[in-house]
């Protein structure tokens, strides 16, 4: 007796015909009954009366009923665990910062961070599951899922904010640093930074402005006088080899 045989017990049972439970499992009537038979004949025990109109279980067909739901239950949740177990994702430092922030990822996962600019190279090297991005991919083995946005806002000292340094970040392939650069003003000095913490320290204490997300106002001392929101889209992709069961833990509000 294998797993399928439970199944297929499970199937005829509900059915209440060997003929019926063929056609929905797609399976050969005489398939069927064979299984049926050889696992009355490994219980040594009948577990099915069969009759004129059908088939119905007797008290050791509904014991053993009962044992599939609880095997086949079982199982799947075993297959659940596993797979969120194994389950790899890739995202940039800024999108993992934004993502942990709003609880939005599953810690179970192994997640890889990357620059924007890395991003490509990761995937070749590796496989993931889940890559979530600021740029679209053009990588035939991952498919786009969903698309979302962040909000943003340009962050400084309220006075003289004109006069500080606009941080950007080095890697040019990152979205906000593109949207910054069309912001800047004439003759204002540009500092470039490999690092978001670096860059947010700096915009926290007086020392230069920087267009970042809205979300780090709930735990930073970010000073600004532009109410103006910027927004920027990143983009969940799914490997085509798994199956996609979200990569979140709650559900999203923007």
């Amino acid at each position: 007796m294998n797993f399928n045989d439970l199944k297929i017990f499970k199937i005829v049972y509900e059915n209440e015909s060997i003929n019926k439970a063929a056609t929905q499992l797609q399976y050969a009537q005489s398939n069927v009954s064979q299984r049926i038979n050889h696992i009355e004949k490994e219980l040594g025990v009948s577990l099915l009366i069969r009759t004129s109109k059908g088939i119905q279980a007797n008290k050791h067909g509904e014991e053993f009923y009962c044992y599939c739901l609880k095997v086949i239950h079982d199982t799947e949740i075993m297959k659940t665990k596993m797979l969120k177990r194994d389950s790899s994702m890739l995202c940039s430092e800024l999108l993992f910062s934004y993502l942990s922030a709003i609880k939005e990822l599953d810690i179970s996962w192994s997640i890889d961070i990357a620059t924007t600019s890395k991003i490509n190279n990761k995937i070749e090297r590796k496989n993931y599951d889940t890559v979530i991005v600021f740029n679209k991919l053009s990588v035939p083995q991952y498919t786009l899922k969903e698309v979302h946005n962040i909000d943003l806002k340009l962050y400084g000292n309220k006075e003289g904010q004109n006069k500080l340094p606009l941080l950007v970040n080095k890697d040019q392939q990152c979205p906000l640093r593109k949207l910054s650069l069309k912001l800047l003003s004439s003759n204002q000095k540009v500092l470039e930074l490999n690092s978001l913490e670096g860059i947010v320290n700096l915009v926290e204490s007086g020392k230069g402005k920087a267009l970042l997300p809205k979300f780090f106002e709930k735990k930073r001392e970010l000073g600004s006088n532009n109410s103006k929101i910027y927004k920027v889209n990143y983009y969940i992709y799914q490997s085509n080899n798994t199956t996609y069961n979200g990569y979140y833990t709650g559900s999203f509000s923007k």
